[in-house]
């Protein structure tokens, strides 16, 4: 039950109707909130903070399950199979055999490139002489630049936290600031009562 007007008009009324036990809220009355002011945490919904901060991680589950990882881009010119088996005996080898032996040098090129103990490692390629006489490499290897670096979209995540914990009026340091997600533990100092006290930020 919300009963409404001055304070001695709310006492009279509950001394009449033998009602004991109420709360009586203390606001400046507001043209959108006549009963009851809203909860400060609720301008993380209307100003979409909340909704940024969990529509992040779903974001990056959804790209880490669809997206496709390539680090290098290998092309083998054809008169690379041309020195190594014969342009004669290439062109006579069916589309089964060509595949197979195109198969066969990617796969001793990632060999060579993937893997922890191959870092660092380098590669032979055969030259030979184009149209022009110009020196020429038979396989050309790019490395593909990773549009998505690593950490994208954590600063967003990390305003949200912080947006989130101003409205529910949460000093950040209490919980070492609202951080980057899956950010290190490292000491914070907070004062307490005047003295510091050590609090871990994750």
């Amino acid at each position: 039950m919300i009963v409404t007007g001055s304070a001695d008009e709310v006492k009279e009324y509950c001394k009449a109707n033998k009602i004991y036990k109420f709360i009586r809220p203390v606001f400046y009355p507001l043209l959108d909130e006549a009963y009851y002011p809203e909860s400060p945490w609720l301008s993380i919904t209307k100003s979409g903070w909340l909704e940024i901060a969990n529509s992040i991680p779903e974001y990056k589950k959804a790209l880490f399950n669809n997206q496709v990882n390539i680090k290098y881009l290998i092309e083998i010119d054809e008169r690379y199979f041309h020195n190594v088996y014969g342009k004669t005996e290439w062109a006579g080898f069916d589309a089964t055999v060509r595949i197979n032996h195109r198969k066969t040098i990617i796969d001793a090129i990632n060999d060579s490139l993937s893997g922890n103990t191959n870092a660092g490692k380098s590669i032979q390629s055969m030259m030979f002489q184009d149209e022009n006489n110009a020196q020429v490499s038979a396989v050309k290897i790019t490395a593909i630049d990773d549009k998505l670096k690593e950490g994208v979209y954590l600063p967003e995540a990390s305003a949200a936290n912080s947006e989130i914990l101003v409205a529910f009026g949460v000093d950040a340091t209490l919980i070492g600031g609202a951080g980057i997600p899956a950010e290190v533990w490292e000491p914070v100092q907070v004062p307490t009562n005047g003295k510091p006290s050590q609090f871990f930020r994750l």
